[in-house]
């Protein structure tokens, strides 16, 4: 991959994607909605992986537009056409994808991590959608924040403007954990591993199930539930758990 402002490494069946514009405290471009995009295409197709960890460079994991191009006229309807294609990749891909939210989380910021499956905080973290203030709206967050945290909260969010401590966030159901800053990237490993040690096929077939869970009508989503629940226990995983139950060890995926 040629990326210019993120970073991308893998290891263990771990993809790390780190937002790297810290100078701007990692401000979406043109040049980050592609870069985004070619490494959630490159993690959704790797077979090997089976978590994503998603986190930012320097002070925060993201602010969303760059404000310098947005002013000039640079951000037009095809920015936002990709940005929410590497969202939607993000949100659909059967990997467990965990979003580190190290510090400034904003307005894109904020979407980008309302498509990951989990929100680790640090304490310093801050975020919101500030969009309004901009007479701009933010995105899908839109679509996808009522799902979290209820259409009260999200209309309160959305159309204010108002930045949320983490542990605000936290009492919102907005995040999953928040964390001290001097023990965040400890935490976040160790989350990691915990999502790790599951079973890749149960994990991705409930993934999808659970995705669809506000959009199916019922008798639909049961027929789903039980071809997947099918998958699922026809699996060589299910029967290595219940080998491992009977024989009174851990399962080994």
């Amino acid at each position: 991959m040629n990326l210019q402002t993120i970073l991308y490494e893998k290891k263990d069946r771990i993809a790390r994607i780190t937002l790297n514009r810290p100078e701007i405290l990692n401000a979406a471009n043109h040049q980050w909605v592609e870069d985004l995009n070619e490494v959630a295409d490159t993690t959704a197709s790797d077979e090997e992986l089976r978590v994503v960890l998603i986190t930012g460079a320097g002070r925060a994991f993201c602010t969303g537009i760059d404000l310098k191009d947005l002013s000039t006229g640079k951000i037009a309807l095809h920015f936002h056409n990709r940005w929410e294609r590497a969202m939607r990749l993000l949100e659909t891909m059967d990997k467990i994808v965990i979003a580190g939210i190290n510090g400034y989380c904003l307005g894109g910021g904020l979407q980008l991590a309302l498509a990951c499956d989990i929100r680790v905080a640090s304490e310093a973290a801050i975020l919101g959608l500030p969009a309004v203030k901009e007479c701009l709206i933010p995105g899908l967050a839109t679509y996808r924040l009522p799902r979290f945290v209820g259409m009260g909260r999200a209309k309160r969010l959305i159309l204010s403007g108002e930045n949320l401590t983490a542990r605000e966030a936290e009492a919102m159901g907005l995040v999953d954990w928040v964390v001290k800053p001097e023990e965040f990237e400890e935490k976040l490993q160790e989350i990691a591993g915990k999502f790790l040690k599951v079973a890749s096929k149960g994990a991705k077939l409930s993934k999808i199930l659970t995705g669809q869970a506000f959009d199916l009508p019922y008798p639909e989503f049961l027929e789903k539930y039980f071809e997947f629940q099918r998958q699922a226990s026809e699996s060589e995983e299910h029967r290595e758990a219940m080998q491992a139950y009977r024989e009174k060890r851990e399962p080994r995926y």
